[in-house]
């Protein structure tokens, strides 16, 4: 007998198993699948057929990349050690920025808007939108920032813009457009200040330069009412620091200097006129030369009268000559004394000209003082208009300057028009339905076991309930579980006998001597089992009682043919039975006790001391006593007979016994402290097993697909 391959009751403590035949979870659902194979197979299969269809379905989506060079802008001018160690750090968290701002909904909105999404009829028709209404912005950048992928090329400053859409053509624009205007939008970002300073100055240039050609408008338009004439500025020449000069003011300054410098003229013309050398320089020059002449001629006449006497020649020609210097040198001074006189007029004539002139102006020059209070308040709106107009130009040039910048941003390479959809793709399709399978598959044998559908397997019973595995039966069919017991090479025959080989090994005597099977509901297969562990035990020569004590139920008369007239009822009720109402089976080679008739409560004739000397007397009697007991589960007959009994074996159907319910009539029969030796587990398929003998000598193959209960 193939007794090694399952686990001996020595291995187990009083209950629990040893841990090297405790079978792994992962095991157990190995094998819970192998069982459940045929659902598994129609579970893959409808994904797959799924996937087929959701791929034949699906709307081809076409892919176009766009690749940007994204350069690291150095802030480290001042070469400082520090900045150098942080740089990696900052590199990363820059990139990382610009990644971000590439999937953000501005750059989103700016694609949107560039490239006239709403309006684009090949957009819309490629997203099923109407072009008759009007498709909110918000629509839009949600498409684009869900169809969009964002790939950083490893180990690079590149990034692949990844546009998909059911139009190939539409996909390369807006990868394209996204990749410009994330340039585009870096440069503003780098320069926008200045951007944005030049353009409110060119604005304020436009205003201010409005204000002054108003303010000089109005400054030449009073000045012509007003006829005034401006020639430069007063004071010393330096903007700002006085009114500006006019013709009048100018002339008048002028006037006065030419008044003073004519007064002191004709000071002076009088003041000569009234000194004998007030004749000119020439007429002076004049004299003085007739003078020394006729001074010469008289110390010549002197000389010669006083030599040749006064009626020489000689003598009377100085003598001529002395009249005529003397007649010359009064005309001179005559004529000096006249033009002296001419200057003092002409003096006082120039100065009475200018002080009229003068007088004349100071009446304009007040006219237009009065006047000029109000041009001057024009002209310095029209100085302070042009100096601001002059600082913002300025300023604008600056800025001008300033603004030229490069960008650290470049377009690598320019997305293209995809030839060949990206989706769908059969082969990764069918591979992802088959995995969503493969999880359903999981999730369903998960929700079998998690599901109390009872035990599956012979490996629950020792993980579940800690119970040793004497046995695991088969499921028969076609002839009766009792003609094949008769066929020493039937499964049926080998896992009994396996049984029984298990059951010898409990104690150190084998065999307990009374033992009970019991289940936790009717039909579980107790009833063959117990008339088989009988019938084996029997052919080894022991003398075997087979007691039936299911007294309100009995299952023994499908496989023992007696009359169930009197039996274990009727000795416990205090009758006197006939060799104690046992029946000897000659071709079985055991006894049988039947349960009797139907007792109106059995669980006070098992709770009365009948039963206890009853078992007393088949002690002596037989070496073993083997009850076919009632079930667990709503009777209190277990309990009351295990009292008196070596132990218990618990009969367990495979798939049919909720594992609930065996807990529960496992828990009752050991509640007071009735001994439970092991399971048998009875109905078994070929998949319920995991110890990988079969049934006994490895005949299970053969006969693995008998449906018909035992």
């Amino acid at each position: 007998m193939n007794t090694a391959a399952l686990p001996l009751a020595s291995d187990y403590g009083a209950i629990g198993p040893t841990s090297e035949n405790t079978v792994s979870p992962l095991e157990h659902y190995f094998y819970l699948a192998r069982r459940k194979w045929k659902l598994i197979a129609a579970i893959l299969l409808g994904f797959l057929v799924l996937g087929l269809v959701v791929t034949m379905l699906t709307t081809p989506q076409y892919r176009s990349t766009a690749r940007i060079e994204i350069s690291q802008i150095d802030t480290n001018v001042a070469d400082v050690e520090g900045v150098d160690r942080q740089r990696p750090i900052m590199e990363r968290a820059y990139l990382q920025t610009q990644y971000e701002l590439l999937e953000s909904r501005s750059q989103a909105e700016r694609v949107a808007r560039a490239a006239r999404l709403q309006s684009d009829p090949a957009f819309l028709e490629a997203y099923g939108l109407s072009p008759e209404a009007t498709i909110p912005m918000g629509t839009i950048i949600a498409i684009l920032r869900r169809d969009v992928t964002i790939d950083p090329v490893v180990g690079s400053n590149l990034v692949d813009i990844r546009f998909t859409s059911p139009d190939r053509e539409l996909s390369a624009k807006i990868a394209n457009t996204w990749a410009q205007q994330f340039i585009t939008s870096n440069f503003d970002r780098l320069f926008g200040s200045n951007v944005q300073a030049r353009e409110y100055l060119s604005e304020r240039l436009s205003e201010v330069r409005e204000s002054l050609e108003e303010s000089e408008s109005e400054l030449i338009d009073y000045a012509t009412s007003r006829q005034i004439v401006q020639i430069g500025n007063g004071g010393n020449g330096t903007e700002g620091d006085g009114v500006s000069r006019t013709l009048v003011s100018d002339e008048l300054e002028t006037l006065n200097s030419q008044l003073a410098n004519a007064t002191a003229a004709r000071i002076e013309a009088e003041s000569s006129s009234l000194s004998p050398r007030s004749a000119s320089s020439e007429t002076l020059g004049s004299v003085a030369a007739f003078r020394r002449q006729l001074a010469s001629a008289r110390a010549e006449l002197a000389d010669v009268s006083s030599r040749l006497g006064d009626q020489h020649p000689a003598v009377i020609a100085l003598r001529s000559q002395i009249e005529e210097l003397e007649s010359a040198i009064a005309t001179e001074t005559r004529r000096a004394s006249s033009e002296s006189q001419r200057n003092v007029a002409s003096a006082r004539a120039n100065e009475r000209a200018l002080r009229q002139r003068i007088a004349s102006l100071k009446s304009e020059f007040l006219r237009e003082q009065q006047a000029g209070v109000q041009f001057a308040i024009l002209d310095r709106d029209v100085r302070t208009n042009r100096e601001l107009y002059d600082a913002l130009l300025q300023q604008y040039k600056n800025l001008g300057a300033a603004g030229v910048g490069r960008n650290n941003m470049a377009m690598v390479d320019a997305a293209e028009v995809a030839n060949n959809p990206v989706e769908p793709n059969l082969l990764s399709n069918l591979l992802i339905f088959l995995a969503m399978g493969t999880l359903a598959s999981l999730g369903m044998l998960y929700a079998i076991e998690s599901v109390d559908n009872g035990f599956t397997d012979t490996a629950q019973v020792e993980s579940e309930l800690g119970l040793p595995l004497l046995g695991a039966i088969p499921r028969t069919s076609g002839i009766s579980p009792a003609e094949e017991l008769e066929m020493r090479s039937s499964e049926l025959y080998e896992s009994y006998t396996t049984a029984r080989s298990n059951l010898s090994f409990l104690t150190n005597q084998g065999i307990p001597k009374t033992l009970m099977l019991t289940s936790s509901r009717a039909a579980e297969g107790k009833s063959l089992s117990a008339f088989a562990l009988s019938k084996l035990t029997a052919e080894q020569g022991k003398r075997v009682l087979l007691i039936d004590g299911d007294m309100r139920n009995s299952g023994l008369g499908k496989y023992i043919d007696v009359e169930n007239t009197v039996g274990l009822s009727n000795l416990l009720a205090g009758e006197e039975l006939e060799a104690d109402g046992i029946i000897s089976l000659s071709e079985d080679k055991f006894d049988v006790l039947p349960s009797g008739r139907v007792p109106p409560n059995a669980a006070e004739l098992l709770a009365g001391p009948a039963l206890s000397a009853l078992m007393q007397k088949f002690r002596s009697r037989y070496d073993h006593v083997i009850i076919d007991g009632p079930p667990v589960l709503g009777l209190a007959d277990v309990q009351e007979m295990g009292r008196v009994l070596d132990g218990v074996v618990m009969i367990i159907e495979a798939g049919g016994s909720k594992q609930r319910a065996v807990r529960q009539a496992l828990k009752r029969v050991q509640k007071n402290g009735t001994r439970v030796y092991g399971a048998l587990m009875t109905k078994v398929t070929d998949d319920g097993l995991h110890y990988g003998y079969g049934y006994g000598y490895g005949y299970g193959s053969q006969q693995s697909e008998k449906s018909e209960p035992a």
